[in-house]
C-alpha cells in the first residue's frame, strides 16, 4: 500500500508540474497574441491616416485643376473673340484696297480728262492724293493691329507652367547630411509643350547666404497637362532658413 502511495504522489507532483507548464505556455501565448493585435491595431490606424491624408490632397489636387480648367476657358473665350475681330478687321482691309483701287483708276481718268484744266483741278487731285495716302495709312493700321492681336494669340497659346501643391519637408537628422523633400506637380495651362521645363532651386541660411542650388529636369510638358515630380536634395550640416525656386523652359 504505502508504494502504491508514493506512487500517486508521484504522479500527482508530474501532473501538477505539467500544469503549470502549460499554464506558463498558455500565458506566454496570450502576452505574444495581444503584442502581435496591438502592433495590428497600430498599423490600422496609421494606414487610415495615410488614407485619409491622401484624400485631402486629392480634393486639394482637384480643386487646383478646376481652377486651371477654368483659367484655361477664359483664355480660349478671348483668343476666339480676338479671332473674330481679325476676321472683321481683314474684311475692311478688303474693303478699303477695293476702294483705294477705285480711287487710283478714277484719279487716272481724271487727270487724262483734265489735261486741259489741270491748275483747276489740282486741287482735287491733291485731295484725291490725300485721301490715298490717309487710306493707305489706315490700311497700315489695320495690319499693324492684326499683327499685334497675332502676337495676342500666339502668347496665349504659348506655354503657361503653373506650380501645383508644392511640398516642402525639412529634415535634419543627428546622423549625416540635413536633406529637403520637396514634391508636387507643374501644369502648362497653354496650347503649346513646354520644352525642357525646369524647377530651380536656392537654399539660404539665415544670413542668406547660398549653401546649396540645384534643379529639377521635368523634360518635355505638352499642352493642359501637368508633371508631377518628388526629389530629395541634400545640403550638408548647415540649418536652412530660406528656400527659393523658379520654373523656367526652353
Amino acid at each position: 500500500m504505502s508504494e502504491k502511495k508514493v506512487v500517486s504522489r508521484k504522479v500527482a507532483v508530474a501532473l501538477g508540474i505539467v500544469c503549470i507548464v502549460l499554464l506558463v505556455l498558455l500565458v506566454g501565448n496570450v502576452y505574444t497574441l495581444n503584442s502581435q493585435i496591438s502592433s495590428l491595431n497600430s498599423q490600422v490606424e496609421s494606414l487610415q491616416n495615410e488614407n485619409s491624408s491622401l484624400k485631402s490632397e486629392i480634393t486639394t489636387k482637384n480643386n487646383t485643376i478646376a481652377s486651371l480648367n477654368s483659367q484655361i476657358t477664359e483664355k480660349d473665350n478671348t483668343i476666339s473673340s480676338l479671332n473674330s475681330q481679325i476676321s472683321a478687321l481683314n474684311s475692311q482691309i478688303s474693303q478699303l484696297q477695293i476702294w483705294l483701287e477705285g480711287n487710283k483708276t478714277l484719279l487716272a481718268q481724271t487727270q487724262t480728262w483734265l489735261q486741259g484744266n489741270i491748275t483747276y483741278y489740282e486741287s482735287q487731285i491733291a485731295t484725291l492724293n490725300s485721301q490715298i495716302t490717309s487710306l493707305q495709312s489706315q490700311i497700315t493700321n489695320l495690319q499693324n493691329q492684326i499683327s499685334s492681336l497675332n502676337a495676342e494669340i500666339e502668347s496665349l497659346k504659348a506655354a503657361q507652367l503653373h506650380e501645383v501643391n508644392f511640398n516642402w519637408e525639412w529634415h535634419e537628422p543627428l546622423i549625416g547630411d540635413y536633406y529637403v523633400h520637396v514634391s508636387g506637380a507643374v501644369f502648362n495651362s497653354g496650347t503649346y509643350a513646354g520644352r525642357n521645363v525646369r524647377v530651380n532651386i536656392w537654399l539660404y541660411d539665415s544670413n542668406r547666404v547660398l549653401i546649396k542650388s540645384d534643379t529639377i529636369n521635368l523634360g518635355d510638358i505638352t499642352g493642359k497637362t501637368y508633371t508631377n515630380f518628388a526629389t530629395d536634395i541634400k545640403y550638408g550640416r548647415t540649418h536652412c532658413a530660406y528656400a527659393e525656386y523658379e520654373i523656367v523652359h526652353d
